[in-house]
């Protein structure tokens, strides 16, 4: 993905900037999760 950072405004960049944030948050999160079974147990890959 491109961004065109001289176009945008500081505004827009700091948007840009906490949704990555917290995308990032939700995947690492997602990824953990994975990681178990519904009693919490690992799961082995």
């Amino acid at each position: 993905m491109t961004y065109h950072l001289a176009s945008l405004t500081e505004e827009q960049k700091k948007m840009i900037n906490d949704l990555e944030s917290q995308l990032g948050v939700i995947l690492v999160a997602y990824d953990g999760y994975k990681r178990e079974d519904d009693n919490g147990n690992p799961i082995e890959r």
